[in-house]
């Protein structure tokens, strides 16, 4: 299962808006690098860098959308994928910790 929690699908709206409005098209190319990390992730979740966090046991990975200054953080095991944050690079590392994964 893939699930997206709520706090990161506002943030992917917000970055979609705020670079919608930097130039036409980045917004949709954005969205499309997004998708193509979301499916990596997907395939093979495992396989990208553990965070030095833990919150109530999960382990947090990261994986960088291509092209842009995202990254997407996300817990996982061989089942299930839960993306906690989407969040720009240059923001506070930190901020994302302790949502809830469900």
């Amino acid at each position: 299962m893939f699930t997206i929690l709520r706090e990161a699908q506002a943030e992917i709206r917000e970055a979609c808006a705020f670079l919608d409005g930097q130039s036409s098209g980045l917004a949709v190319r954005y969205y499309d690098a997004l998708v193509q990390c979301f499916d990596r992730i997907a395939a093979i979740p495992l396989s990208y860098a553990q965070l030095d966090h833990s919150y109530s046991g999960l382990q947090y990975r990261r994986a960088l959308v291509p092209d842009f200054r995202y990254a997407v953080i996300f817990t996982a095991d061989e089942r299930d994928v839960v993306i906690v944050a989407v969040m720009h690079t240059s923001r506070a590392p930190d901020y994302w910790f302790g949502r809830s994964s469900v």
